[in-house]
């Protein structure tokens, strides 16, 4: 087995890249995501072997990230072992457990620490949810919400006190591709978002909810209304990690109708020195 660089910027390239994924849509999507968007900076790579693909991963400079699918435990570590030499620093790695799993045991190998668990409980939903009673108070979110979806996302990453809202801060909500909110006596209490589209698929992330308004079925009622939509722009399944211990989420995400799947892996790397 050997490990191709792909021309990223070549379309019957990014076709091929796309075949091969869209089986597996559900677990790659942020390849999927990254290659529609042309994202800035990115390196492809591919696992081959007699003319056969095994894997496929995206290095991604301007976040030190990777992503990468595969099925194959050699392929896995053959492609994280290429992108290690050829981009000696990477901070973080992003796939399904088969995948990213013997890619953290080869990254650890070569002297990089995991910063902490890296894994996710993997949740997937096919189809629309149940209709929820809060989904009335739901709305695409205006210029007028973005301060305030940023607080709760800031409670939601443990960071209330965080300093003065950035222009930074602002344009990260502005850009977000689908990002609902929920209103409640007139201010937004519950905010869920998605990054887009792969094929088929998207993803639900940037779900926060204020402490004061919780377990009122406010977080449950955004989400479906943010896949609603999705669904009406032909979006089939939608994915979502969650931490593990996070059993509240967990049963909220299941009565909705989605299923668990596995395990994600979100790590964080310390690179050696």
């Amino acid at each position: 087995m050997h490990i191709e660089e792909l021309n990223y910027e070549d379309r019957d390239t990014q076709a091929q890249v796309i075949r091969y994924l869209a089986p597996h849509e559900s677990y790659a999507l942020f390849l999927l995501g990254n290659l529609k968007s042309d994202f800035p900076g990115a390196h492809l790579y591919a696992a081959v072997e007699n003319g056969r693909w095994f894997g496929v991963a995206g290095y991604y400079e301007s976040y030190l990230a990777v992503s990468l699918f595969t099925e194959n435990a050699t392929a896995s570590r053959e492609l994280i072992r290429r992108i290690a030499i050829q981009h000696p620093k990477i901070c973080f790695l992003s796939g399904a457990e088969p995948s990213a799993g013997p890619a953290c045991d080869a990254l650890h190998s070569m002297g990089y620490q995991i910063l902490a668990d890296p894994q996710l409980t993997f949740m997937e939903l096919i189809g629309q949810p149940p209709l929820q009673e809060a989904e009335k108070l739901c709305r695409p979110f205006r210029e007028e919400d973005t301060t305030r979806i940023v607080e709760l996302l800031r409670h939601l990453h443990n960071h209330p006190d965080a300093n003065q809202t950035t222009d930074a801060d602002l344009d990260n909500i502005r850009n977000t591709y689908l990002r609902h909110v929920l209103i409640h006596q007139g201010q937004v209490v519950s905010t869920a978002s998605t990054n887009g589209m792969g094929i088929h698929a998207f993803q639900i992330l940037g779900v926060a909810t204020d402490e004061s308004c919780r377990r009122r079925g406010f977080a449950t009622a955004v989400c479906a209304s943010v896949i609603r939509e999705m669904s009406w722009r032909g979006a089939t399944r939608c994915v979502l990690f969650t931490e593990r211990d996070n059993i509240p989420a967990q049963r909220c995400y299941l009565r909705m109708g989605f299923r668990m799947t596995g395990y994600f892996y979100l790590a964080r790397f310390q690179p050696p020195v």
